[in-house]
């Protein structure tokens, strides 16, 4: 229930809701003040309600901003230029600290535009996978089974899931190659005798071959031609899995398709 508060607090919630009206990411902040100092219920029963009745937005809503805030509160100073919008704050949230300022930094340093889709394609293929698969395990705001989609937003279809569900396989499998090909450059630095530089160079190469072919077994889209549905035809270009690896996804025949189905899901594009 709603209760008097103070001449002090009711000042603080004037101007942090003053903020809010002109700022994006110091908006995200005052908003979380607003939450725990519990200044919302000078007229609302709870901060959903407060998102609702004093700004239009649902609880969803207000925890993104946040959020938003919270990420572009921990970035350094001279990075704060680089995140304009909130689809790139969205991306950034979505992992960790360290790897927002290596990210960012990396798309700098090669002139590269920074937008929402730059930021996640600069992603690992095992990092973009790990993101995913915490994404998918999320339950939505209001409790209910979550819908999986895939990296293009669209909902995969139950026969799709089970190899979408395989993700972390493939992922693990790019890790292990990561890590070995980091040990064997550790032995090159080392000048390790028994890992020569012919026998590490040789190693290393194999791996990146290896590594780039194993991508694109990590499950990206559902399946462009069969729609998740492989039981139906017997679909060849998803070899009967129902979804489709990046490689195969950008590349397929039909790009009319493909733009059309991004389109339609664009909303919910990570």
């Amino acid at each position: 229930m709603s209760k008097q508060l103070t001449p002090a607090e009711i000042s603080d919630l004037d101007r942090l809701e003053k903020v809010i009206e002109t700022s994006l990411a110091n908006g995200g902040v005052a908003l979380t003040q607003i939450r725990d100092k519990k200044l919302y219920l000078r007229d609302y029963d709870s901060f959903e309600g407060y998102c609702q009745g004093r700004w239009g937005w649902s609880r969803k809503r207000g925890d993104q901003l946040i959020r938003a805030a919270a990420v572009i509160q921990a970035l350094p100073d001279k990075m704060l230029p680089m995140v304009a919008n909130e689809r790139q704050v969205r991306e950034l949230s979505k992992i960790t600290p360290e790897e927002r300022q290596k990210v960012l930094k990396a798309l700098k340093d090669s002139n590269t535009p920074i937008t929402a889709k730059s930021i996640k394609k600069a992603l690992s293929p095992e990092e973009q996978a790990q993101k995913d698969i915490e994404e998918a395990s999320k339950p939505e705001a209001n409790g209910a089974p979550k819908v999986v989609r895939d990296t293009k937003g669209t909902p995969i279809p139950e026969p799709a899931m089970v190899y979408w569900n395989r993700k972390q396989e493939v992922q693990d499998m790019l890790t292990s190659i990561t890590r070995l090909k980091s040990f064997l450059r550790g032995k090159q630095e080392e000048h390790d005798q028994l890992f020569n530089n012919h026998c590490c160079q040789s190693a290393t190469e194999s791996l990146s071959a290896a590594y780039t072919t194993l991508t694109n077994a990590l499950p990206y889209a559902v399946c462009l031609d069969c729609e998740g549905h492989p039981e139906l035809n017997g679909c060849l270009h998803c070899h009967g899995t129902g979804v489709m690896g990046k490689y195969t996804y950008e590349r397929y025949p039909y790009p009319e398709k493909r733009e059309l189905r991004e389109k339609l899901h664009a909303d919910y594009i990570t």
